[in-house]
């Protein structure tokens, strides 16, 4: 059965083969103002599920944490990621780059580990080995 963050979670990848596909079809503008309008979009579009957010009573609290949280989550998992993977897709074409979202995990397990002090485990090390290895066999030329 899944649960409501499985279900955004499939959504996201959907969202996200259609965003990188549709990379090839963008118009040749810079990189930065390719991803302000994007941005710009997205922001219009969450509207509505602030909107709800809000009227269900559920407001972040102004505390430190969550403005660095806010702040982090901007300016590296949105700005900068969207940005070098753009790029990515640009110099080596959205098949090729594909391969490397299964790097994803690794990154998430390493991140966890630095920054919340979560353990690392044996399985991890095997799945890391395999995502390793299958990105290594799918990127060979």
């Amino acid at each position: 059965m899944f649960n409501i963050g499985d279900i955004i979670i499939l959504v996201n990848m959907g969202l996200w083969a259609v965003y990188s596909a549709s990379l090839r079809l963008r118009p040749p503008i810079d990189g930065l103002s390719f991803m302000f309008l994007f941005a710009l979009i997205s922001g219009i579009a969450m509207l509505p599920l602030w909107g709800w957010e809000i009227s269900t009573g559920y407001v972040l609290q102004p505390t430190w944490l969550t403005a660095f949280a806010i702040m982090f989550v901007t300016l590296f998992s949105t700005i900068a990621a969207f940005v070098f993977w753009t790029r990515g897709v640009e110099l080596i074409g959205p098949n090729r780059a594909g391969v490397f979202l299964h790097l994803v995990p690794i990154y998430s397990a390493l991140l966890t580990g630095a920054l919340l002090g979560e353990p690392l485990h044996a399985y991890h090390v095997v799945g890391f080995a395999l995502i390793l290895a299958g990105v290594w066999c799918t990127s060979r030329r």
